[in-house]
């Protein structure tokens, strides 16, 4: 495997990993709201903020 495609791998579980823990600690958010709570907690809450403000700009 290369290291470029073991990387993505890695990133692949991760973020995997990370939507699993989301969907148990809040089983009752819809998909919008887990991928809402995912970008707040790996790309910050300002940026969840301006995507909760904005619904358009998630359909892109």
């Amino acid at each position: 495997m290369a290291f470029d495609d073991l990387a993505l791998s890695l990133s692949r579980s991760v973020m995997s990993l990370s939507r699993d823990g989301l969907s148990r600690r809040f089983p009752d958010a819809s998909p919008e709201e887990l991928g809402l709570r995912f970008v707040a907690l790996h790309y910050g809450s300002d940026l969840a903020d301006e995507l909760r403000a904005h619904p358009a700009a998630r359909k892109r």
